[in-house]
């Protein structure tokens, strides 16, 4: 959930950072968004700040991509290096005197097993690979475009928590969710529309200048 929220929060930071256009849709949307953490937090109890905190936290990864001047590989590989003393500190020392060796919980799978730790390590730029990218969008799209394409990614993942892993989906989340898509839907006749707006005024310029 806090994906699908991730590209309205983008929305907000691209219009009170960036000066981008909020129209009644934009508007519209994120007030759909909103009255879904509503309905979820009064369905579940509890307010999804998990949801909340990721999608607040990549927008602001994706606010500060835009504003760096250094190049995307440059940068993510920085943000590795300061990340990477930690996690040696963690594989080789910190972590194995927690759990031990033994990997029954999947706690401790790095280093203990061939097949495991090989798919861990293909992680690595499985990972980089999309942030890299998402430096090079985040540097030359409007932070408005970089959220809305940004629903594709927990798409994929909400049919794969349902469908392969039977994730509980209760009745609060299927209100909820719908609301959300709603928000996506109406965001993107937006972008729709905009572009489109664009495509004929640049046309408009063009004809004008050749007169």
């Amino acid at each position: 959930m806090g994906y699908f929220i991730y590209p309205l929060i983008a929305v907000l930071i691209g219009a009170f950072v960036f000066g981008e256009g909020m129209g009644w849709l934009k508007v519209s949307a994120v007030g759909l968004a909103a009255l879904a953490v509503l309905v979820l937090t009064f369905g579940l109890g509890q307010l999804p700040w998990i949801s909340l905190v990721l999608a607040t936290t990549f927008g602001i990864y994706g606010l500060i991509k835009k504003r760096t001047t250094v190049g995307p590989v440059i940068s993510v590989t920085a943000e590795v290096a300061v990340i990477a003393p930690f996690l040696l500190i963690w594989l080789l020392g910190v972590h194995n005197q927690l759990w031990g060796p033994s990997i029954d919980d999947g706690s401790a799978a790095f280093g203990a097993d061939v097949f495991d730790t090989t798919l861990l390590m293909l992680s690595g730029p499985l990972t980089a690979l999309p942030l890299i990218l998402f430096s090079y969008a985040a540097r030359r799209l409007a932070m408005a475009t970089v959220g809305l394409m940004q629903y594709v990614n927990p798409s994929l993942q909400f049919l794969v928590a349902v469908l392969v892993f039977s994730e509980p989906f209760t009745r609060w989340h299927a209100i909820a969710f719908p609301l959300i898509w709603c928000a996506l839907a109406l965001y993107s006749l937006h972008a729709i529309r905009q572009e489109r707006s664009a495509r004929i005024n640049g046309k408009s310029v063009s004809t004008s200048s050749a007169i």
